[in-house]
């Protein structure tokens, strides 16, 4: 397009008032001939090997089918390369993509565990575990390490965790527990890589820090509001208050609701020492002022106010 000189382009933009993003910008106007609809198919924008597609050229691949006869398979499959909707390279981008990703895997889930049961030997108060699935691949991982156990002893009150802290190249999320020393300082107690974020993993990863810490619960509990979280919290710490982390709170409001002066309201009125009535009345204010009575995730938010913390 640029070396065409191309106009055609349009511009989106989020309009405050009504709350939702408009296109504020159309120019429709081509500097040279658009493709047919026979041929938009072979555009980068819209080719694309279907996971479907990509499984069964791997599995061909490792029969030891040659590329070339994989993709005459696939294109009579679809009853012609014009149906196809991606090129000979394209497939074979995919098929290479995965097995890199599926070495790169193994790798360095074998170099973590070899790194981990180097550190029990030189740290014997280290600890880790893990789960493997059917097909014998890295499940749910946690360890911790002598000086975290030990702080966990003396100062592991209160328990904080999320899976926001950050994502690897294999989109899974990584964990981190963590509390406050007698310093205020943070600390961390512990670390975990979970298969995905569902109730059950969740439920592994507490029960699997009980057992690392000796058992002993925390008397309170703060998380980002994780439905998962809070399911497996009140499936395996029983009893112990769970809170939804302000920070957190004050994130997923800028992300919610598109209004800064809101969320500085916001944030202020949920640090504010008031009484419930004034509370309550102050809320009510602010939604009105800012026309969001119908946003859900406030909705959510407010049935939840108790937990706020």
């Amino acid at each position: 397009m640029t070396r065409h000189y191309c106009k055609a382009s349009y511009t989106v933009r989020f309009d405050r008032n009504k709350k939702m993003w408009v296109v504020s910008k159309f120019e429709r106007k081509h500097s040279h001939r658009c493709c047919n609809e026979e041929e938009t198919q072979f555009l980068r924008s819209h080719r694309n090997v279907s996971e479907g597609d990509k499984a069964l050229a791997i599995g061909m691949r490792q029969s030891g089918i040659k590329q070339c006869n994989i993709v005459q398979f696939m294109k009579n499959k679809v009853g012609g390369y014009e149906n196809l909707g991606y090129t000979p390279k394209d497939l074979d981008n995919a098929v290479q993509q995965s097995r890199t990703v599926d070495d790169d895997i193994i790798g360095d889930v074998n170099r973590t565990l070899s790194y981990l049961q180097s550190k029990h030997t030189s740290d014997a108060g280290s600890f880790f575990k893990y789960t493997t699935n059917d097909e014998g691949e890295l499940g749910n991982l946690f360890w911790s390490d002598s000086t975290s156990r030990a702080d966990y002893y003396f100062f592991g009150d209160v328990l904080a965790f999320d899976a926001c802290y950050k994502r690897n190249k294999y989109n899974r999320p990584f964990v981190m527990m963590v509390g406050v020393n007698h310093h205020h300082r943070n600390i961390i107690y512990g670390f975990a890589q979970l298969d995905n974020e569902t109730i059950p993993n969740y439920v592994w990863l507490l029960n699997t820090f009980l057992e690392c810490m000796n058992s002993k619960m925390p008397t309170s509990v703060i998380t980002d509001g994780d439905k998962s979280m809070r399911g497996a919290i009140a499936t395996v710490l029983v009893g112990v208050p769970h809170r939804l982390c302000i920070w957190h709170i004050e994130t997923n409001a800028t992300t919610a609701v598109h209004n800064k002066e809101f969320v500085s309201a916001f944030t202020y009125l949920a640090k504010a020492r008031i009484s419930i009535e004034e509370f309550e009345r102050r809320w009510e204010h602010l939604i009105s002022q800012h026309g969001l009575s119908a946003n859900k995730w406030l909705q959510d938010l407010y049935a939840d106010k108790l937990l706020w913390a």
